[in-house]
């Protein structure tokens, strides 16, 4: 289960005590409804930046960690990156950066709303960041007509799909990855709208030369979102704080945060030669139940017997979005079987 760093919690709590909790809460309810409908404020208040800060970033910190740690793990970088962090928020990317142990040499972080800018400085101070974080606060368009250095690594997460003109969203996506020398990475959230938009940059990313790092393990098609029909997505569980649950009154101690992700390379990357668990993994009477997104493009639909005991625990220890480990890529294959 996934947290956010004590040091971030305690300045997170110190900023919704200093705002006030009746005043964050009633912030917090309309933020929610902008989000259930796919918006987000064209300004944030001091009250909506302390709600977002206690509701939404556990999440979107979780999600930006997961998909970080697989990215790192099959990159692999070898050197402090420079990187461009586009929506930037209260320096998310920067944070999760930190908690999966990559190096950023500096990160340029765009973001419009002088408050959550504001936020995030706080939060990088408050974590004692070594990072060199250099902000622009201003519309990405602007930032984009001025042109500038290639990066590194450019990062654009929950933003592309709050831009209401699909092609829009797919024409910035577009100028972003030419201002990637290395590699591009989209983050949205887990709906099928979420899907469908990384869907799109991800087929404009390889027809335009990437080869996409994570989390297929194929340049093809995507059978799950086409032969499928289903949405490609993830899911991280988050721990909910005492300040969460009294801020919405709910009084689960965790949620599921889904997301959409993809990453591309311009680089030589070897491609993965096992496959991705792409839903949840069931307990049957048969044995365990695994959709999966194998390197050949196919996704299919195995059961892993329970006579086969080496490979059931194996399967038995598979999570959502996990690598399919070798000795069951073997054995979908027909190489070699269990016990």
């Amino acid at each position: 289960m996934s947290s956010l760093p004590s040091d971030i919690l305690a300045a997170i709590e110190d900023i919704v005590q200093q705002v006030g909790l009746g005043r964050v809460r009633a912030a917090a309810a309309q933020l929610g409804r902008l989000y259930a409908q796919g918006k987000a404020p064209r300004e944030f208040t001091h009250e909506m930046v302390a709600a977002y800060a206690a509701m939404r970033l556990p999440g979107t910190f979780a999600a930006m960690t997961s998909v970080m740690q697989a990215w790192k793990d099959h990159v692999a970088p070898q050197r402090a990156l420079r990187v461009l962090d586009v929506f930037a928020g209260p320096a998310t990317f920067v944070l999760a950066a930190r908690a999966v142990g990559l190096e950023i040499a500096e990160a340029v972080c765009v973001e419009r709303s002088c408050a959550m800018r504001q936020l995030g400085e706080e939060l990088l101070r408050s974590a004692r960041i070594p990072t060199r974080v250099a902000w622009r606060n201003e519309e990405l368009t602007e930032f984009l007509e001025r042109g500038g250095p290639s990066f590194d690594l450019v990062v654009a997460s929950y933003g592309l799909g709050e831009i209401p003109a699909p092609w829009r969203q797919r024409e910035l996506a577009s100028e972003l990855w030419r201002c990637a020398q290395g590699h591009f990475l989209c983050v949205e959230p887990g709906t099928p709208a979420g899907s469908e938009l990384v869907q799109s940059i991800r087929t404009m990313l390889v027809e335009q030369g990437g080869t996409v790092v994570v989390p297929c393990p194929h340049n093809g098609r995507c059978a799950y979102a086409t032969a499928h029909r289903g949405w490609c997505h993830f899911n991280v569980r988050v721990g909910r704080t005492h300040l969460t649950r009294v801020i919405d009154g709910a009084e689960a101690s965790f949620e599921d945060e889904k997301y959409c992700f993809v990453a591309a390379s311009r680089e030589k990357v070897a491609w993965r030669q096992d496959g991705r668990i792409v839903g949840h993994p069931r307990l049957s009477q048969a044995g365990m139940q695994l959709v999966v997104c194998l390197p050949n493009g196919e996704v299919k639909y195995v059961t892993v017997p329970k006579r086969e005991k080496h490979l059931y625990r194996i399967a038995r220890k598979l999570r959502w979005g996990d690598s399919l480990p070798p000795e069951l890529h073997l054995w979908l294959r027909g190489e070699c079987g269990g016990e």
